[in-house]
């Protein structure tokens, strides 16, 4: 069976999990909205700084995956 994140886009899952735990509305809002699932939806200030951050990592991350293929 998989796990509830496998089966959903992580920021849902994320939203679930946060809830779970009564993490305030605002950072609610910036785990639903920082993916691309955000883009229809106005952000908040917060949200758009973390929504940037996180693809500046992901786009990092996906670089020195490569760089760690070509040198296998």
């Amino acid at each position: 069976m998989r796990s509830f994140g496998q089966q959903i886009r992580h920021p849902f899952s994320g939203v679930a999990l946060a809830y779970k735990h009564r993490i305030p509305g605002e950072i609610l809002h910036i785990i639903a909205t920082h993916s691309h699932e955000g883009d229809k939806v106005e952000r908040s200030i917060e949200s758009i700084i973390f929504h940037h951050a996180d693809f500046v990592d992901f786009d990092i991350a996906k670089v020195l995956g490569k760089r760690t293929a070509k040198k296998l």
